[in-house]
């Protein structure tokens, strides 16, 4: 994860290529792996301090392409640990490689297990906002949380995050510390400060090693808690656990009460109950039609779920909304495990704000 971080963070332009394989022979496998790019290159003298603690280019959380050597001389003591050797060789100007040794051992069969449900499904699935600026990062982080049955947005810095946060309410946002243009905590500020949909949204800071100080400066600055890097799964989950229930017990209202009677007022309220019935109506029909077995295409739901967004804004329905701009946005894209996952948030959505339609 570090290594190739690294290689991709110093090449904005070429390539980066990892290769593995077995330099040891049968009785004793060795495995090399290897990430090389043509990046920017290292000089001799920061080659051979590139693994010492502290070796950083730049260590301001707002820094351009990220420290040299961050967190190098932790991935030597891991590559150590395990038995094995790392290493590095670089061109200024041309690009580095960067190796790695491990002693192996041949796998056998492998056993039959029972295998255990590892999602905790249980709840409406959560809509996530992920602000990242590590691309590897990202996938790992996005791939674990819609394994979870979670929706993920993204961002890829703290201006993109901050966009996001003031026009969608989401459950949960994963911030990143150490971002190029806006860190983590300047975004998380700005969200917090602002008057946007998530204002008030549990914000989780993203962070490889926090010191103390660090921590309580990130809850100063607006913060709810920390998750260290590489991402655990089962603190993922726990953290994941928590916002539901946080979420399960939290009072939400599903009605913008204003713009609806706004709506009430304009109509008269005969125009305005037979308009509410011609609504419903148009949502169930959706609904049992996403869930039937009936064959659709991507054009045909992009296009209902748009029509059924624009019916949900005319009363206030702002989360149903939401969830229904987010389907039509997976149809376009032809993403169908989005449209799953979304389609499952606009089923939960609209069991709660049926009811409060007639309120």
């Amino acid at each position: 994860m570090n290594l190739i971080g690294n290689a991709v963070r110093f090449t904005r332009r070429g390539k980066v290529a990892v290769t593995i394989e077995n330099t040891g022979h049968a009785d004793d496998p060795e495995l090399l792996i290897k990430i090389a790019d043509t990046g920017s290159g290292m000089t001799e003298d920061l080659v051979r301090r590139v693994f010492d603690d502290f070796v950083t280019g730049n260590a301001d959380y707002a820094r351009e392409a990220g420290g040299t050597g961050l967190w190098l001389s932790i991935v030597k003591r891991f590559v150590n640990a395990l038995g094995g050797d790392i290493g590095a060789d670089s061109v200024f100007g041309a690009g580095s490689t960067f190796w790695v040794r491990l002693p192996v051992m041949l796998a056998g069969a492998q056993k039959d297990v029972q295998r255990q449900p590892v999602s905790d499904l249980t709840g409406r699935p959560l809509h996530v906002l992920l602000v990242e600026d590590n691309e590897i990062n990202r996938i790992v982080a996005r791939e674990m949380l819609q394994a979870e049955g979670h929706s993920v947005d993204e961002a890829h810095d703290g201006p993109q995050g901050v966009e996001a946060a003031m026009g969608t309410a989401f459950d949960l946002i994963l911030m990143d510390i150490s971002m190029p243009i806006m860190d983590g905590r300047a975004a998380t500020r700005a969200i917090r400060e602002s008057d946007g949909a998530s204002k008030d949204t549990p914000i989780v800071a993203l962070r490889a090693n926090a010191m103390p100080e660090e921590q309580k400066e990130f809850l100063a600055d607006g913060m709810n808690g920390i998750l260290t890097k590489p991402l655990s799964r089962e603190a993922l989950r726990e953290l994941l656990r928590q916002t539901r229930r946080t979420v399960r017990h939290k009072a939400q209202s599903m009605i913008n009460m204003n713009h609806s009677a706004e709506t009430r007022d304009a109509l008269g309220e005969e125009a305005f109950a037979k308009l509410r019935a011609r609504f419903v109506t148009e949502v169930d029909e959706l609904q049992e039609w996403l869930m039937s077995d009936a064959t659709r295409d991507f054009l045909e739901l992009s296009a209902r779920a748009h029509k059924v967004a624009g019916s949900a804004a005319v009363f206030g329905a702002d989360p149903l909304r939401e969830a229904l701009k987010h389907i039509e946005t997976a149809a376009k894209n032809g993403s169908v495990h989005e449209i799953r996952t979304n389609t499952a948030l606009f089923a939960t959505s609209w069991d709660q704000t049926k009811p409060q339609l007639f309120q």
